[in-house]
């Protein structure tokens, strides 16, 4: 006997195979919803004024309490007392807004509001007039911030935005 013969009767046509077996389920055809947007690209800036007139390190740890990543204080005089807060995500934004728009800080009403840059990619042209014409320094804070700054180590350090805004 031959080890390679196949002993078995020869298969039907592929059209005749499974002809006894019911059709596949219906799978429903859902969109692919779009990829998450990663969370550097989710974050939102706010604009605020009135800030108290304290240490730099004093807002930065003020802001880090309300869960900020980047704080961007104007130092002209046009711009005096305000700056730009980056926040992860819209809800801690509006969350830090309605907190610094009713309570007083240091006896003064902070306004905060969202920047005119969430609208668009493109920063609005009145949001680079006003960066254009002030310096600013940009405090980073702990991307985690789970804790608050205690010690100078641990302190944002102050650096410019670029070489043309100071």
């Amino acid at each position: 006997m031959n080890p390679f013969q196949n002993n078995h009767p020869p298969l039907p046509p592929p059209h005749h195979r499974h002809h006894n077996l019911p059709p596949p389920p219906f799978l429903p055809q859902f969109p692919i919803p779009p990829p998450p947007v990663p969370i550097a690209t989710q974050k939102v800036t706010l604009f605020v004024k009135n800030l108290p007139p304290i240490s730099k390190e004093e807002i930065v740890h003020y802001f880090m309490t309300l869960r900020a990543l980047e704080i961007r204080l104007m130092d002209s005089k046009k711009m005096k007392n305000s700056g730009f807060v980056d926040f992860q995500s819209l809800q801690l934004a509006e969350a830090a807004i309605n907190y610094l728009n009713n309570n007083l800080w240091f006896g003064l009403k902070v306004k905060a509001s969202l920047s005119k840059s969430n609208n668009n990619n493109d920063n609005n042209s009145n949001d680079k007039s006003l960066i254009e014409h002030s310096t600013s320094k940009v405090l980073q804070t702990d991307k985690f911030n789970s804790k608050p700054a205690t010690g100078s180590d641990d302190l944002a350090k102050f650096e410019p935005i670029s070489k043309k805004l100071g």
